[in-house]
Parts: structure tokens; sequence; C-alpha cells
């Protein structure tokens, strides 16, 4: 006996593969009954008939007025079939059993197979790590000591002329076989470029489609509409999903907000783009720098962040070679030397503490300071009134130990020495002829052993000396001329 979400899940896979063939294929009518649309039969009918009567781009102009209405409508069209074999809960007994295959990747952990996307402000050399990328699959090498599989790759360069492609590869010291297929012109995409596109992948079997860049490949298309911009990138994923290929869009990073850089939130246009992506990846540099950040993210993709630097001789990108992907001279290394100095210095190391510590600005320090505790290099210890203090990721220190407070020195026993062993008590000096010897009193030297007075100048309780009566003090009493104790005035 059929469910009511049986049901449901065959009239949506209709519905979908209906719209597909009218809106993203341009295709006519087909043969199946209005009935089997279920809730979508109204809207699939209405685009048959202004197909029909007025052809496919009005019914694609149609199908975009029906979704401002029906916002559910682009999700059905922009979304994955459900299988109706799909087994949808699981055991965790079932689930340590069962064999899942590995994701696929075209530059492993960074870059999945699907569709995925590099933005970034123009001119900061997203190109650059692009043609870098096409050439490692095109000849099997690495990219960022990454080994990568060897591919046919389509670079759809349509913002590059063939000179300037040619000059670009013998910079990056392209070698005379790499199976790299550049096209400078390409119809647009929501214009018969996707399906172009597809024929082309059916025809020539390429596992890596790179789109530099995807402004220039949309044409007109407003990208600031969440439902065109949905519609034409969804298009891509299904792509990339029925023939098996990797669709790399070079995209553009809005003007900076003042806030803490996010690669999918930093995407110009509408929120619609990053939706059907599998993976996005940021490329971050300060103007006339070298160095960068690449941020990595996406559905089976861990979060990091790559230090890179640019090589001027190769026109590549490097991996830095800063642990921790911490640039050795740059702020974040910094933040953690100012954090390892405070704290071995035994005080709280905070945000402020370390803005003036630095002579930086707080607010600037505090970002660096969250970037570090998201990247696993620094640690927050619990609150202590209305300041969070801040460790080293490796720094050792016991939880219940507030910082400052001098830890107990360890006393080895009696008579063991060793290095690092304190050094014995001297005896006191034999007192002047005709003054008795105080039995109470004894001089204590740097460095500090049991008998040794704490930081108040008092003798610990528990010592022979201590259970003694004391002289008076000063140069002028009984005993050994001079100070009694370390730290005590004569």
């Amino acid at each position: 006996m059929k469910t009511s979400q049986d049901i449901l899940r065959r009239q949506e896979n209709a519905a979908r593969q209906e719209l597909r063939r009218l809106v993203s294929d341009r295709q006519p009518p087909g043969e199946a009954d209005a009935s089997t649309f279920g809730p979508w039969a109204g809207a699939i009918t209405a685009l048959r008939v202004r197909t029909l009567k007025k052809g496919p781009d009005a019914c694609r102009a149609l199908f975009l007025e029906k979704v401002k209405e029906q916002p559910r409508l682009g999700v059905l069209l922009s979304t994955d079939p459900e299988p109706e074999t799909r087994k949808t809960s699981w055991t965790w007994a079932e689930l340590q059993k069962a064999d899942f295959p590995d994701p696929v990747w075209v530059v492993p952990g960074i870059i999945p197979c699907g569709l995925v996307s590099i933005g970034g402000r123009p001119k900061i050399g997203k190109s650059w790590l692009a043609l870098q990328i096409a050439c490692a699959v095109g000849t099997g090498g690495r990219v960022f000591d990454r080994q990568v599989s060897k591919g046919k790759v389509l670079y759809l360069a349509l913002e590059d002329s063939p000179r300037r492609l040619k000059l670009r590869a013998l910079k990056q010291l392209w070698p005379a076989e790499v199976d790299v297929t550049f096209e400078t012109d390409w119809p647009y995409l929501g214009q018969g470029g996707t399906l172009a596109l597809r024929k082309r992948i059916e025809k020539d079997g390429y596992s890596l489609v790179i789109v530099d860049t995807l402004t220039r490949a949309l044409g007109g298309t407003d990208q600031m509409d969440l439902a065109e911009t949905a519609l034409i990138i969804g298009e891509l994923q299904r792509l990339t999903q029925e023939l098996d290929v990797t669709v790399l869009l070079l995209d553009h990073h809005r003007k900076a907000n003042g806030m803490s850089p996010d690669p999918v939130d930093d995407l110009f246009g509408s929120t619609g783009k990053a939706q059907p992506l599998d993976g996005v990846c940021g490329l971050y540099r300060t103007r006339g720098k070298k160095e960068a950040v690449l941020r990595v993210t996406g559905r089976d993709v861990e979060e990091m962040d790559l230090s890179l630097v640019f090589d001027g001789l190769t026109c590549t990108w490097l991996l830095c070679s800063a642990p921790g992907g911490v640039k050795k001279d740059g702020p974040q290394a910094a933040v953690l030397a100012a954090i390892g100095d405070i704290t071995a210095a035994g005080d709280l190391a905070y945000a402020s503490r370390i803005a003036d510590r630095l002579g930086k600005d707080p607010s600037n320090t505090a970002k660096l300071v969250a970037d570090l505790v998201r990247r696993g290099l620094v640690r927050e210890g619990a609150k202590q009134g209305q300041i969070i203090p801040l460790y080293l990721a490796d720094g050792e220190r016991p939880a219940d130990l507030l910082p400052g407070a001098p830890q107990p020195p360890e006393v080895p026993p009696a008579g063991t020495g060793g290095v690092d062993a304190p050094d014995p008590v001297p005896e006191a000096p034999e007192p002047p002829p005709g003054r008795p010897r105080s039995p109470g009193l004894v001089r204590v030297g740097p460095p500090r052993s049991q008998n040794s007075p704490d930081e108040s100048g008092a003798l610990p309780l528990d010592t022979p000396a201590a259970r003694e009566p004391r002289p008076p003090r000063g140069p002028g009493g009984p005993g050994v001329s001079g100070p009694a104790h370390p730290g005590e005035r004569a």
C-alpha cells in the first residue's frame, strides 16, 4: 500500500521532469497527463500552453514570474529527484555495517567533484589559480602539495584573448602536452550555454570545466534576482551530477563590509547563487601584497584556511611554510607571540591586553583572535569576570590553575641533588666573641629552598627555623650583619 508521502514523491518527480524538459532543455511538452503532476499541475499546464503558443523563451520568462509567486517551484526544478527506494531510516548498527563510496576530488580536500566556486575581488589572482589547477589536472600534477588525478579540461576563458592565454601558460611553465582546451567565446548560460556545455562534455569526455568568469557567462542576467540566478546555477549543478563532472566557477566578491571574510556571504549577487554549490572557496589578498588566504567550505569539505604566497617567478600560488597556516611575520603570528609572552609571564592574556601590547586597534585584534580560535590555534579559558583568558592551543596548562598564580615548586628528596635540585642552605657563620649563637637564625640565599621565606618575607610554618624564636631584624641585632631575609631593607 502506497503512503501519501510515496504518492507526493512520485508527483514531484514527474513535475520536476516536465519542468526540466520545458524550462531547462527548451523542449516541447511531454506526453504525461497533467494529473500526474499533483499540486504542480496548474503551473505546468500554463507553461505547456506558453511553449506551444510563443516558444521556449516565453515559457522560461513565465516560469521566472511564477517562481516569484511560488518559490517552491524554483526549488523543485533545482533539486534532485528522490529515488523511490531511498533508505531514510538507519540504526547505528546498520550505519556501522554500511559501505558508502568515498567522495571524489579534483583537488583532494579542497575542490570536490560537482559545482564549485572560487570567489574573490577583481585582479587578485583568481585566473592564475584557475590556470594552475587546469595545468595540474591536464598533466596529473600537484596543487598545494596535493596529487590530483589526470583528466581532460575545458577552460572557458571568456575575458582573455588567445595571446594572453599563451603568455600566461608560458609564465607558469606549462609543458608541451597538457590536456586543456580553451574557448574564448561561449553562449550565455541562460540562453543555450548550459545545453551547449552538456553536449560538449558528452562528446569529448571532460572531467573538469572552468568558467572564467561566471559574470561574463551569465551575460545580462540580473544576479540579484533570486529566481533567475537559482535557475541557472541549479541547471549547472544538475549537469555536474548527471555527467559526473566538475564545473569550477570563477566569481566576484562584493565590496568588503568590515565583517570577518566569509566565502559564501561575500559572493556577489543573490544568495541563490550559493545554495546549489557543492564547494565554495574565497581568495583574500590585500592589494600590493603577495600573501593571500584561501578559505574553503562546502557540503563534504572540511572548513580550512590555506595561507598562500604568489610566486612571481612561476606565477603560481604556493603554500606558506609557516606552521598552522599562519604567516611568520603576519598579524596572526604577532597575536600568537603576544599570547605566549603574556601567559609565560604569569598574566592573563585577553584581547584588549594583547592589543595594548602590540599597539594595535582593539577591534581588529579581537577579529584576529576570533579567527585564531576558529582555526584551532588559540583556545579560550573559563570566563573570569568580564574577560575571557586565551591560551595557545598547544600549550599545557592545568584548567584549575588561575593564570598568574605561581605553581608550587617541586622539592626533591633530601640528598638527591641533581641538576634541578636547589642549592644547599649555607650554615650561619660563627658569632663574634662574647655574643651567643642564636639557634633559630639561618642565612638564606637564592635560590629558594624549604627554609626560604615566601614573597612576604615569612618563613614556611613547617620548617624548624620557623618554630624557633626570631632575632631582631637589622644590622644591629644578633646574628649576621646585613638584611636577615631577601627583600628586606637594612
